[in-house]
């Protein structure tokens, strides 16, 4: 089985196991079916297929929105895109051409800026801003028409400048407003010295620019360092916080540029020691769920290593650690 369909299963899995637990939800629903249907049937019994149908399909776009964000925000995004092009379509419908132009490059406008959004990941949500573009560039095509220039030159400038507003807003690095950030990165003197301690315990090792991949027969970690000027804290949903404040998207920027080609656990060796062992989870746009990251305190390397041995991590295939042993050192 591929990578990714192993991926799409395990979501699969998983979103279903949520809608399972999650009793209070279902339990909301199946009471407002039951009162719902019931009082149509008795009010106006021809009509109770509707009520019914109603809300199963409210009822499922609740669930999607709960447990499966990004498909909610992708159907409601084509939705939009869709009856706005429609709508377009229409306003323009004295000149066909000039119609069916129109209306298809809005659509285009949008599938040009979802497939431009996943060159990197980003801590924004693609669905807002490429929904936000296509609309944009209808406007914007209207108001260009009354300048007396032509439909296709308007339908053309519009896309382009939608679209390059749309990279910069997407793309443009926007920091947020909190006070400190713990210093992150990896020296080549500490670098080596984790590669030497991963070796010697039999554990994999590979240098990947500033950070390290180690990993063993079923889960892969990439270590970096962090400097800590004060404990850090979570919050009720376990989200990372530091001097008082929420850093879900410097977070997110740091373990994303950190990124492998296989599964990682992202790891971070507390060198001031300034905390226990902590498991926290960094937020993902577009999705109720995010991926876990480790704190460690560099004390000792054989409990860094054992600690993280313990670490809940995604399982590696047989291909991807033939994969990471196949980088390993030479001397090795």
């Amino acid at each position: 089985m591929l990578y990714w369909e192993r991926i799409f299963l395990r979501g699969i899995v998983r979103f279903f196991a949520d809608v399972r637990n999650d009793t209070w939800l279902l339990t909301l629903w199946c009471f407002t079916f039951v009162v719902s249907v019931g009082a149509t049937l008795v009010s106006n019994p021809s009509q109770w297929w509707k009520v019914a149908l109603a809300v199963f399909i409210v009822g499922l776009m609740t669930v999607l929105f709960v447990h499966a964000r990004f498909v909610f925000k992708a159907f409601f995004s084509c939705f939009v895109i869709l009856v706005f092009s429609a709508l377009c379509y229409r306003a323009a419908s004295f000149d066909p051409h000039v119609a069916l132009l129109w209306s298809a490059s809005i659509v285009c406008v949008f599938l040009a800026c979802v497939t431009i959004s996943f060159v990197a990941p980003r801590y924004r949500s693609r669905w807002t801003h490429a929904t936000c573009a296509g609309v944009s560039h209808g406007v914007l095509t209207s108001l260009l028409s009354m300048a007396k220039i032509p439909a296709w030159a308007c339908i053309v400038c519009s896309a382009v400048v939608c679209v390059t507003v749309f990279v910069f807003v997407h793309f443009a690095v926007v920091r947020e407003l909190v006070t400190r950030r713990p210093a992150v990165g990896n020296s080549d003197e500490f670098s080596d010295e984790v590669v030497s301690e991963a070796l010697n315990r039999g554990w994999g090792a590979w240098r990947r620019r500033k950070n390290v991949l180690v990993w063993n027969d079923h889960a892969c970690y990439l270590v970096t360092s962090i400097f800590l000027d004060e404990k850090p804290g979570a919050d009720r949903k376990g989200r990372f916080t530091y001097a008082s404040s929420r850093i879900d998207k410097w977070l997110f920027a740091v373990c994303m540029s950190m990124a492998a080609t296989v599964p990682t656990t992202p790891v971070f060796l507390d060198v001031l020691k300034t905390d226990r062992m902590r498991t926290f989870t960094v937020s993902v746009p577009d999705s109720p769920h995010g991926f876990p990251a480790v704190m460690i305190p560099l004390d000792d390397w054989d409990d860094v290593f054992s600690r993280m041995d313990k670490v809940k991590a995604p399982e590696l295939s047989r291909d991807q650690v033939d994969f990471l042993d196949s980088h390993l050192p030479e001397s090795v």
